[in-house]
Formats: C-alpha cells, sequence, structure tokens
C-alpha cells in the first residue's frame, strides 16, 4: 500500500509538471489589421502572420511610414510622416489567437509613447486611436502590453488524472506478477 500511494503522489506530480500553462504567445498567429482615419477612409488592410522578428506590416501608405509590430504579448505602432497629421488615426489588430492555449485579452496597457490614446478591445481584437498631430514632421512610435487570459486545468483534474494513472500501474504490475505466478 506504501508503494500504491507513493505512486499516486509521484503521478500526480508529474502530471502537474506536464500540465502546468505555458506561455501563451502570438507569435505563429495569423491575424488581421487596418490603418486610417478614425470615423473616416481606411488606408490599408491586410492579414500577416507575427513573427518572432520583424514587423508585420512596414509600408509607405499615402506618404507616411506605417510599421506594425507584434511580439508574443506585447506590440508596436509607428507612424513617420513628413507632414501633420490633422486628425485622429484608428489602428485596428484583429483574430488575435494564442498559438499555444486558448486565451482572451482582458487589457492593454500603452507603455511607451508621446502622449495618451484611447484604447478599446475585446476577446481577440485591439482598437487603438492615436491622436492628431499638427506639428511637422510627424514620429511617433507607441507600445503596449496586452493581458490575457487562459485556461488553467483543475488542481482536481490533475489530482484525478494522477490517481487514474497511478492505480492503472498498480494493476498492471499485479496481472503481471500474476501471469508471472502462473508460468
Amino acid at each position: 500500500m506504501k508503494s500504491l500511494t507513493f505512486s499516486a503522489l509521484l503521478s500526480t506530480v508529474a502530471v502537474g509538471l506536464v500540465a502546468a500553462p505555458a506561455q501563451a504567445s502570438l507569435i505563429g498567429d495569423s491575424i488581421d489589421y487596418s490603418f486610417g482615419l478614425n470615423n473616416g477612409a481606411t488606408f490599408l488592410s491586410g492579414s500577416a502572420i507575427v513573427t518572432d522578428s520583424g514587423a508585420e506590416y512596414d509600408d509607405l501608405v499615402i506618404g507616411a511610414d506605417v510599421v506594425i509590430d507584434l511580439a508574443a504579448d506585447s506590440f508596436d505602432l509607428s507612424l513617420d510622416f513628413p507632414g501633420t497629421a490633422s486628425r485622429d488615426l484608428k489602428w485596428v489588430l484583429s483574430d488575435l489567437d494564442w498559438v499555444d492555449k486558448p486565451g482572451e485579452i482582458i487589457g492593454v496597457t500603452q507603455t511607451a509613447g508621446r502622449s495618451a490614446v484611447d484604447i478599446s478591445w475585446m476577446a481577440d481584437s485591439i482598437t487603438v486611436i492615436t491622436p492628431a498631430d499638427v506639428t511637422a514632421p510627424v514620429s511617433d512610435l507607441y507600445s503596449f502590453d496586452i493581458q490575457t487570459t487562459h485556461a488553467v486545468p483543475e488542481p482536481l483534474t490533475i489530482l484525478g488524472a494522477g490517481t487514474a494513472i497511478s492505480f492503472g500501474a498498480a494493476f498492471k504490475r499485479k496481472l503481471a506478477k500474476k501471469k508471472a505466478d502462473k508460468a
């Protein structure tokens, strides 16, 4: 019985380590993006695969260098424009799915940028409104962290799996011993 109890405990710890939550990541996810005027025209939209290095979008749009760069749990938005941005700009990132484990966005925090922005989010999308900039040239970089929640196995589920594995191993040993005794 001691062996069985020790086996159950060891199995539970092993299953707990295997089932421990992994760090979720956007790397490898296919996302959608758009950029344009708030309550106005959309200048660009498309899809991209989130890569570990390099921007998902980096090109000239109406004379401005627009960069959208996502990481595992953060993103940067950049705009370099020789003129002025006389209207608020709207950036939308959507279809954000976590590759390692399912999750939902529960918050977005601005970590860098010349001014505060208006941020809204849903379970799998983020909208950022950057303010107008009447000084030329416009050179803005905004950085954000994404807070998420992910499903984690319940402790009783882990304990139950560990117990089932240990009982299965014990019965297999008992059956093997009976076969050996018959032979």
